[in-house]
């Protein structure tokens, strides 16, 4: 199990994990407004896989900590502090996956925000978990988990990765 950690920002509401290739072409505001501004551009990203939404709808920073491979798991401390978790969302990814505020995906590099996450390429089911802060004496808001895709599996496609209560 390998492990990626930051704190990410956002002053649009979503922290995303995504895959740089399928915005290659996102250089500047127009061609990001042109593929992200609208809902329908964020959930056809959500549904092919290229992009993962993992916080709330909330402007701010979070610390958020990534683990990936076959054991990636929850240490014993975050599951008992955890607030809620999403269903698994899809990642397909051939190199380049970052985390970051939704409005600093671009194909350059030179102006990435956010942390990579070292994940090699292949079909992978994410799930994201809130975790109390606070309870769990640890500056860690979200950990994202990826796995392995299995065939047949299904994934959420929604912007919010957590059910409303």
């Amino acid at each position: 199990m390998e492990q990626a950690r930051g704190l990410v920002a956002t002053d649009a509401g979503m922290q995303v994990l995504w895959h740089r290739k399928p915005f290659s072409h996102v250089v500047d505001y127009d061609s990001w407004d042109e593929e992200l501004l609208e809902d329908a551009g964020i959930m056809r990203h959500i549904e092919i896989g290229s992009m993962v939404p993992l916080s709330t709808g909330m402007d701010g920073a979070w610390e958020f900590v990534v683990r990936w491979g076959d054991e990636a798991a929850l240490t014993e401390t975050e599951q008992r502090h955890v607030v809620v978790s999403s269903e698994p969302y899809l990642l397909v990814s051939e190199t380049d996956v970052r985390v970051g505020g939704i409005e600093h995906i671009t194909g350059n590099a030179e102006d990435d925000e956010g942390f990579a996450v070292p994940l090699p390429p292949g079909r992978w089911s994410v799930t994201t978990h809130m975790i109390d802060a606070d309870a769990s004496g640890e500056q860690l808001d979200f950990v994202v988990l990826i796995k392995p895709g299995t065939a047949g599996e299904r994934y959420r496609t929604s912007e919010q990765p957590f059910e409303r209560r």
